[in-house]
């Protein structure tokens, strides 16, 4: 944090530490964490934070504006039709309001339809609710994962989705991520944050899906994205496990060896998630069982 002060004092000497804290829980900044939660800023923080300050100082918008703005990709192309990514300066020639949300235009600055009104005016709040997908049998939608009403035993709780659920597929959108897993972007954000899922060049992929719908109905029981860094770091070290036990194969530099140690590397793997889940689900049942045994009989 205060290398990334010390870079923006120059162009922007107001901010402060609690101003980015405060930037990223409006989704606006999502930094890297190290496994020790400490946030990690890139060259591309840095460059969204430059733009988000620019936008406040120069255009006076209110933060959740730029944020649909960034959401929809148009903040580098606002920020260089007013010349302010060029010289921090100038934003006021372009006319107040034009192409923005809520002034009339959207964003290409086209008129805005009587519909296109009512519907920011009705929805803004559920502007990343989305028609339900089935994740491992599981339901997503607006308001996360269903459940059933019954009490969920310890096998149930072990037939978490797998690969198999999700289709292969093309790289997600942040949006599209949020429609089929029923996370907000906040959430993915925070999500991301924590090293739980990866936005790559291309999008996200099946297992971000994945991550970010349980996380998502996780969030309904209280656990929080950052309680779930103990179980990247716990995958971290299983696949140091497997690295450890394929090395020898690895080293060969063959084709053949390849191919072995891939195999490998999949059958270790399996037998670890195996382990690893009889250890929870046994856990579970004794977690179970204790409180079935306080719970008085009809």
């Amino acid at each position: 944090m205060g290398a990334l002060l010390t870079q923006m004092q120059a162009e922007f000497p107001e901010i402060s530490a609690s101003k980015v804290r405060f930037l990223e829980d409006q989704g606006l900044l999502h930094p890297a964490r190290t496994p020790s939660g400490y946030r990690k800023f890139s060259a591309e923080d840095r460059e969204r934070l430059r733009q988000v300050l620019i936008l406040q100082r120069e255009r006076y918008l209110p933060l959740k504006v730029i944020r649909e703005l960034s959401e929809n990709g148009q903040l580098e192309a606002l920020l260089s039709q007013s010349g302010a990514s060029e010289s921090g300066a100038g934003a006021g020639s372009v006319a107040a309001g034009a192409g923005l949300p809520g002034s009339g235009q959207n964003y290409a600055g086209a008129p805005e339809t009587s519909s296109r009104r009512a519907a920011k005016t009705t929805g803004a709040a559920n502007a990343t609710s989305a028609p339900s997908a089935t994740i491992g049998g599981r339901t997503s939608g607006g308001s996360g994962y269903s459940h059933p009403s019954e009490a969920t035993s310890a096998s149930q709780a072990a037939a978490v989705p797998g690969e198999s659920d999700v289709p292969s597929q093309e790289p997600l959108t942040m949006r599209e991520l949020c429609r089929q897993s029923g996370a907000g972007i906040p959430l993915v954000r925070e999500l991301i944050s924590f090293g739980l899922i990866h936005e790559r060049p291309g999008g996200f992929d099946r297992h971000d899906l994945v991550i970010a719908g349980a996380a998502r109905a996780l969030r309904d029981h209280g656990v929080e994205p950052r309680h779930l860094r103990t179980l990247r770091q716990a995958a971290d070290r299983e696949i140091g496990l497997v690295q450890q036990a394929i090395a020898s194969e690895v080293a060969k530099r063959s084709p053949a060896a390849s191919r072995r140690a891939s195999e490998r590397a999949g059958e270790i793997t399996q037998l670890c998630l195996s382990i690893h889940a009889s250890l929870v689900v046994g856990q579970l049942e004794s977690v179970q069982q204790k409180l079935g045994a306080h719970t008085p009989e009809d």
